[in-house]
């Protein structure tokens, strides 16, 4: 991260005489940005005589209005020129070049500010990054606050006002006091696409319907086919849905393996409509046996093909590996299905990258399935998925992502 130095005033030491939760002692420094709407980052140092001590350092713009504000908690007990640093991070509006530095406390002890310095950011070569537990009084933000990292607070009211936003990346675990949005102020929430349910698998030697499990309108539901022949390496065709009920292929993958027998597994789509959706039939065609299920996902995308990405893998063996794929999109839900010729059982699901990875289903006896889902925070690489197979066989099997809401 670089930082070009726009204000650095640290020539006056001011200590807390007003009440408030933030106080503009005219103690600043008048300065311009090399630019407007450019990100910049508000550092202070501050400590008390007593301890304990909370309050706020803000940046202002020349009519008073809060730009910045930096929230200060307990520092440093000491009278020394040694306090202890906080800093804030956002962009300043577009629409104003010029900014005073205001600074001072709260009417609890003596809180020292020993400087006030603005810096302009180049974030392009590293994300601010980090962790924060922090107990609030009132706050209120009109500019953008972002936060990379770990959240656990407590807030008092919070208010959103202008262009007010909070953006947090990562975890955040936040107790909230009353919450107020005004003007262009927003409060966005990303929940992750999550897994939701799985129905009955339904394998046979002839046509099969899987039915759906409990769903909700915009579910999104994944059936899962695996078709396998004895005895011969030409692996059976794609399979064809008739009545389809509204599954679809999209970008989902199909995948097979050839040797003495052979396998091919396939996937659909379809996005719930109603509460009781209509189960497709999943024709045999020229394979020996099938087995079929499908499993629903919640919180994805509402319009379109909700794949984000896919990955496959295929062998004869007792080892299951279903390579990596990179997501484009963060807060995806991930799931990895394998297809085995003959009765096998499936055990020790494993990927180290995803959370909550999970066996969702083992069944079958000429053509056995299992699959296992977990989830993805970020836009990244969902790693391998393994598996062990009972005894060896051929087997084929895919992972894919599925993009949020």
């Amino acid at each position: 991260m670089a930082y070009k130095n726009v204000v650095d005033n640290s020539s006056t030491t001011v200590s807390a005489n007003t009440p408030g939760w933030t106080v503009d002692l005219r103690n600043h420094t008048t300065h311009r940005l090399r630019s407007v709407g450019v990100p910049c980052r508000f550092k202070i140092c501050v400590n008390s005589t007593t301890g304990g001590d909370t309050g706020a350092v803000k940046l202002v713009d020349s009519s008073g209005t809060s730009v910045m504000t930096c929230l200060v908690n307990n520092p440093a007990a000491t009278s020394s020129t040694v306090g202890d640093w906080y800093w804030v991070d956002g962009y300043v509006p577009a629409s104003l070049a010029k900014y005073d530095v205001h600074y001072g406390g709260n009417t609890t002890g003596s809180l020292t500010v020993f400087s006030a310095s603005l810096y302009e950011i180049d974030w392009t070569t590293d994300p601010v990054t980090g962790s924060m537990s922090t107990t609030l009084g009132a706050l209120t933000v009109s500019a953008y606050v972002p936060f990379n990292g770990d959240m656990s607070a407590t807030l008092g009211a919070l208010t959103l006002t202008s262009a007010g936003t909070v953006d947090v990346i990562g975890t955040a675990s936040q107790t909230l006091g009353a919450m107020t949005v005004s003007g262009a102020g927003t409060v966005a929430t990303v929940t992750p696409a999550t897994y939701q349910a799985i129905g009955t698998p339904s394998g046979s030697s002839a046509d099969v319907s899987p039915t759906w499990p409990t769903h909700a309108v915009d579910d999104i539901a994944i059936l899962l086919v695996a078709q396998v022949i004895a005895g011969d390496p030409t692996p059976p065709a794609v399979p064809t849905l008739s009545p389809s009920s509204g599954f679809v292929r999209g970008a989902l993958p199909t995948e097979t393996r050839s040797d003495t027998h052979s396998v091919r597994v396939t996937a659909w789509y379809c996005r719930a409509t109603s509460t009781s959706m209509a189960a497709p039939t999943v024709l045999l065609g020229g394979a020996g046996d099938q087995n079929a299920v499908i499993i629903t996902f919640r919180n994805c995308t509402t319009s379109g093909d909700p794949t984000d990405v896919s990955s496959t893998g295929t062998n004869t063996g007792t080892a299951i590996s279903i390579g990596a794929a990179t997501t484009t999109v963060a807060n995806t839900v991930v799931c990895s299905f394998a297809g085995a010729f003959a009765a096998r059982n499936y055990t020790s699901w494993t990927n180290a990258t995803l959370t909550s990875f999970t066996e969702r289903v083992d069944n079958g006896t000429s053509a056995t399935i299992s699959a296992a889902t977990g989830g993805l925070a970020s836009a990244a690489s969902y790693g391998t998925s393994t598996a062990t197979l009972s005894s060896s066989s051929v087997w084929a099997g895919f992972s894919f992502a599925l993009k949020p809401a």
